[in-house]
C-alpha cells in the first residue's frame, strides 16, 4: 500500500495542506475509517447545531438570567466532565468502544428531543448534564475509536498523528457549516426544529454504528497510570491555558446574546473581550 510520507523539513503551509489530504484520500480508501470519517462528520454537526446557540436558549426562550445561565452551564460542564471521565475509563477496562459510541449517540438523540419541548430549569438540567453528559463521551471515543483502526492497519506508526490530524479536519469541516444550517433552522423552526435536528443527526450517528461499526479485540492499550485531572491543573501552564479559554467562553455569552437580539449584528465583536484577556493571561507565561 503507497502512503504519504511525512516531510518534517517542510515549514510552508501548503505543504502540510498537500499532506493531509493525501492522508484524508488514504483514510477514505479504507471502509472502516470511510464509515469513522462520516460518523466524525455527523457528530460534528450534531455538536456545532446546538452549541452556538445554547445562550440564547437558556436566556429568551427558558427565560434565565447572564447570572443563572452561567449557574447552569458550569454545573451542567461538571456533571458531564465527571460522568464523561468515569466512563472513558470504564472503555480501558469493561466495554468495548463501538458499545459506548452506540450509548452515547442515543444519549445525544435523547437529550436534545428534551431540550426541543423541555422548559423547566432543573429538568433543562438533568438532560444536559446527566444524559447529555453522557453523549458528550461519543466525540473522545470515535477519535479513540479511529486510532486505533489507524494503528491496526498496514499504515507507518510513525504517520497515525498526521492521519488523526486528518480525521480532526473532517470534524473542523463540519462546524464550517452546521452553524449556518443550523442558524437557517432556527429562524424557520424555533428551538424545537433546532433541538429535533440536532437530534436527528445523533440517531443517524447511532444508525451508522449500529450497522457499519464492529467490535475489534482492543489493540495493546497502555496500563500506564493517567493522570489525574486536579494534578494536570496545578500545572502553571495548563491552568493559565484554561482559565484563558474559560473566560473566553464566558465573556462571548452576553455578547453573543445582544448580537442575536439585534439580528446577527457585530456578531464577531462577541469574541474580542475574551480573545483579549486570554493573550493577556497567557502572555504571562512568557
Amino acid at each position: 500500500m503507497t502512503t504519504p510520507s511525512v516531510n518534517v523539513g517542510a515549514p510552508a503551509p501548503a505543504g502540510a495542506l498537500v499532506q493531509i489530504g493525501a492522508a484524508l484520500r488514504e483514510l477514505v480508501r479504507m471502509r472502516e475509517l470511510r464509515i469513522l470519517l462520516l460518523c466524525n462528520c455527523v457528530l460534528g454537526m450534531g455538536q456545532s447545531f446546538v452549541t452556538p446557540f445554547l445562550s440564547l436558549f437558556g436566556t429568551q426562550a427558558v427565560k434565565l438570567s447572564l447570572g443563572m445561565f452561567g449557574v447552569f452551564m458550569t454545573l451542567n460542564a461538571v456533571l458531564s466532565i465527571t460522568l464523561s471521565t468515569f466512563l472513558s475509563h470504564r472503555s480501558d477496562t469493561t466495554y468495548s468502544r463501538r458499545s459506548l459510541l452506540l450509548v452515547s449517540s442515543f444519549a445525544g438523540a435523547l437529550g436534545y428531543v428534551g431540550y426541543a419541548f423541555v422548559r423547566e430549569p432543573w429538568l433543562l438540567f438533568v438532560l444536559g448534564g446527566a444524559i447529555l453528559g453522557v453523549a458528550s463521551l461519543a466525540f473522545s471515543q470515535l477519535f479513540a475509536c479511529a486510532r486505533e483502526l489507524v494503528e491496526r492497519s498496514e499504515l507507518p506508526k510513525r504517520e497515525v498523528p498526521l492521519y488523526m490530524n486528518a480525521f480532526r479536519m473532517a470534524f473542523a469541516l463540519s462546524w464550517t457549516v452546521g452553524p449556518a444550517i443550523a442558524a437557517f433552522t432556527l429562524k424557520a423552526l424555533s428551538f424545537v426544529g433546532l433541538f429535533l435536528g440536532a437530534a436527528s443527526l445523533y440517531l443517524a450517528l447511532f444508525f451508522l454504528i449500529f450497522f457499519f461499526v464492529h467490535d475489534h479485540a482492543p489493540v495493546a492499550r497502555s496500563r500506564v497510570a493517567g493522570a489525574r485531572l486536579r494534578d494536570v491543573l496545578v500545572r502553571r501552564d495548563v491552568l493559565l491555558w484554561f482559565v484563558a479559554l474559560t473566560h473566553r467562553t464566558g465573556l462571548c455569552a452576553p455578547r453573543a446574546r445582544r448580537s442575536h437580539a439585534h439580528g446577527f449584528r457585530n456578531g464577531t465583536a462577541a469574541i474580542e473581550p475574551g480573545v483579549d484577556l486570554s493573550s493577556r493571561l497567557l502572555s504571562r507565561r512568557r
